[in-house]
């Protein structure tokens, strides 16, 4: 097959032994090809930003800037890549948050086929979908109905959130959790995200106004 036809994947996931199996179960088919890999999300943004690439496997579970936020900024910096969000078989509600980002489908890790996964990427990258597993659907269900955003947020989110209360700058955030200010940067775009704000000072105003 034409290179220039074939189906290229990102592969987004902190373990190298993980990148490893998953390059395994692509490795061979002709119109696939394993365009790059990458550790954290955020590493998963600037690749989008530089080149363009037809499907993600995002971990969601990254470091240093989770998957979750990482789908949300590559679906907004380009539209047209698809993401196919992945986590162990004990994190549905993680699954459901990235579908609300932008994710285009989920699987779990656990007991994953080469030939399942082949048959998502290629569904996805023709436009169509693939099926939910129903852990997923039922998670995606909850968050229909009337939430408190603030509750989706880890302790280290919730952590950071209060020091940007306090008036604290990212800088200074990130000298008092012995963090890098890139970071703490990533955190806040999490937390935005999950918030659902534009910004800093409606972070800090949602969280004054209701949780305080």
């Amino acid at each position: 097959m034409d290179p220039a036809k074939r189906v290229a994947v990102l592969i987004v996931d902190a373990h190298p032994l993980v990148r490893k199996a998953l390059r395994g179960l692509l490795e061979g088919r002709s119109d696939i090809a394993v365009a790059g890999e990458a550790s954290r999300g955020s590493e998963a943004v600037e690749w989008v930003k530089q080149r363009p690439v037809d499907v993600i496997l995002m971990n969601i579970r990254a470091p240093e800037m989770d998957g979750i936020a990482a789908t949300a900024d590559v679906v907004r910096i380009r539209p047209e890549t698809k993401v196919l969000a992945l986590t162990a078989n004990d994190d549905p509600q993680a699954l459901a948050q990235a579908i609300r980002a932008g994710a285009q489908g989920a699987l779990f890790y656990e007991g994953l086929e080469g030939d399942h996964l082949v048959r998502a990427i290629r569904s996805l990258a023709s436009g169509g979908s693939i099926t939910i597993p129903l852990p997923v659907l039922l998670a995606l269900q909850q968050y229909e109905m009337p939430s408190d955003p603030f509750t989706s947020l880890t302790s280290r989110e919730r952590e950071i959130l209060d020091l940007l209360a306090e008036g604290k700058r990212n800088a200074e955030i990130a000298h008092a959790l012995g963090l890098k200010e890139k970071t703490i940067k990533n955190y806040t775009r999490g937390i935005y995200s999950k918030l659902r704000v534009r910004g800093r000072d409606e972070a800090v105003r949602f969280t004054r106004h209701d949780h305080h």
